[in-house]
């Protein structure tokens, strides 16, 4: 199973209809996508130290999914001044935003610029495209294959993609377990109305 990877919409500084609609269509669509967390956010531009914002991002550890109104590189430039750190992943929709390996921190911010989007519903199925990506660790295990007494194989030629132990392979002979597994996340995949109304109301406040 995919972990949960947080969601962060970062609204734009302008009242227009427009985006305000696509932004709640998102912010709907995306609270009933199992495994997302959504945090909505003033433009990210804007945000000042200890601003309500700049505290939801700072306590995100992990890998993000930055939804915005600026391009992949202003987003994660907007990040970095306000010393949010991570490096650009690619997505669906900016290819040429390639992943900075050399990048010091090991977060991964996906950011994602919802003036190019083709559809609320290509936004929900590239969010859970990277949840399941970001779930697979590839891990180097420096194995040399010698083929003969002088011919050697590269390392590198001997690595593989392992996936993180998923925790149905631990009950899989245990069926009650796998039910108890099963009712868990129906319940969880139920609608959060509470929040999709708090949203909707941070939505509606920063509109007045």
């Amino acid at each position: 199973m995919a972990r949960r990877i947080s969601v962060v919409l970062s609204q734009s500084q302008r009242p227009n209809p427009t985006q305000r609609d696509l932004e709640g269509t998102l912010v709907a669509e995306l609270l009933m996508v199992h495994g997302i967390e959504v945090t909505l956010i003033p433009d990210l531009a804007t945000l000042n130290e200890g601003d309500t914002g700049m505290l939801c991002l700072e306590g995100i550890t992990g890998d993000i999914v930055l939804l915005s109104w600026y391009s992949s590189h202003e987003a994660i430039q907007h990040l970095h001044q306000r010393e949010v750190l991570g490096r650009l992943g690619r997505t669906s929709f900016d290819e040429s935003a390639v992943k900075e390996e050399s990048a010091s921190h090991p977060r991964t911010v996906f950011a994602i610029n919802m003036a190019e989007l083709p559809s609320v519903q290509r936004c929900c199925e590239e969010i859970q495209r990277i949840r399941e990506e970001v779930a697979v660790t590839t891990f180097d295990l420096g194995i040399s294959i010698v083929g003969s007494e002088n011919t050697t194989e590269p390392a590198s030629q001997a690595k593989q993609n392992v996936t993180e132990p998923n925790k149905s392979q631990d009950v899989a002979g245990d069926p009650s377990a796998n039910q108890d597994e099963v009712d868990h996340d129906e319940e969880e995949s139920d609608p959060d109305d509470a929040s999709l109304d708090r949203l909707i109301d941070q939505l509606d406040a920063w509109d007045t």
